[in-house]
């Protein structure tokens, strides 16, 4: 089973085929099953928003498992834990900065493939540069609104 992870805004977001030949940040418009997503957004246009596995397991993600992230403690005493996924974390910081100089704001949810019924457990406010911090991983339902400045923490 895979991690997807769905993007919402209400400005126009570029379909960007999945490349075999030069896997990379894809993005997909939603599929008849996928279309249940939308209730967690608040903006109208909502899209797949794959990696460079063409799913969402190329990003960091942690688990939602028994009303938690168990997966957290490794963060801090695993430097390598999630470390090959850098890359598509990179490629997703500039789409999501392209695509915050035309919007306010970008919303994020990931679940696992077929989970899209589940409402979040969680909702945060993040900088779009947080993306890139070695330390962030995408909560498995979470509901993140991306904006452009840095967010102190806790704040969200």
């Amino acid at each position: 089973m895979c991690f997807v992870l769905y993007m919402a805004s209400n400005t126009f977001i570029p379909d960007i085929p999945f490349d075999t030949n030069a896997p990379a940040l894809n993005t997909q418009p939603l599929s008849e099953r996928e279309s249940p997503v939308r209730r967690v957004f608040e903006q109208t246009n909502v899209k797949f928003l794959g990696s460079s596995n063409h799913c969402g397991c190329g990003y960091r993600h942690l688990s939602f498992q028994n009303g938690g992230w168990p997966e957290e403690y490794l963060i801090a005493i695993d430097p390598e834990f999630g470390a090959d996924t850098q890359d598509d974390h990179e490629n997703l910081h500039r789409f999501l900065l392209d695509q915050l100089q035309h919007a306010d704001r970008i919303e994020l949810f990931g679940c696992w493939d077929g989970d899209v019924d589940f409402p979040p457990e969680r909702h945060e406010t993040i900088g779009v540069d947080d993306v890139i911090r070695r330390d962030f991983f995408l909560r498995e339902r979470c509901h993140y609104t991306v904006i452009r400045q840095t967010v102190p923490e806790n704040a969200g």
